[in-house]
């Protein structure tokens, strides 16, 4: 099999740096949000597909770069089901609750 020159390569792929440093960005952002837990890791993928034409003399090259951040914490709370006037509503667990209409 010959050597064969590469004229493609991550070097000069000007988009995929771009959208690496995107990624990279959202991750920092992500990591520097309260609400997202400290601990867990982020995660930047980059994907090429090189899928060759039945001549084998062309190919079509698909990049995908993607980012896998952490979500923000749930927040929980207790609340109390009232009924005022007829009507229906929540409170918070720690506010005097009000005693449900018969």
């Amino acid at each position: 099999m010959s050597k064969v020159e590469k004229i493609i390569s991550l070097d000069n792929l000007e988009a995929v740096r771009d959208k690496f440093n995107k990624e990279v960005d959202r991750a920092i952002q992500n990591i520097q949000d309260e609400d997202t837990p400290w601990e867990a890791g982020r995660k930047i993928n980059i994907e090429i597909e090189i899928k060759p034409a039945e001549s084998r003399k062309q190919a079509l090259i698909s990049i995908t770069v993607k980012s896998k951040l952490v979500a923000a914490k749930v927040f929980a709370t207790t609340a109390n089901l009232i009924k005022n006037g007829g009507k229906f509503g929540l409170v918070q667990a720690d506010e005097k609750q009000m005693e449900l209409e018969k």
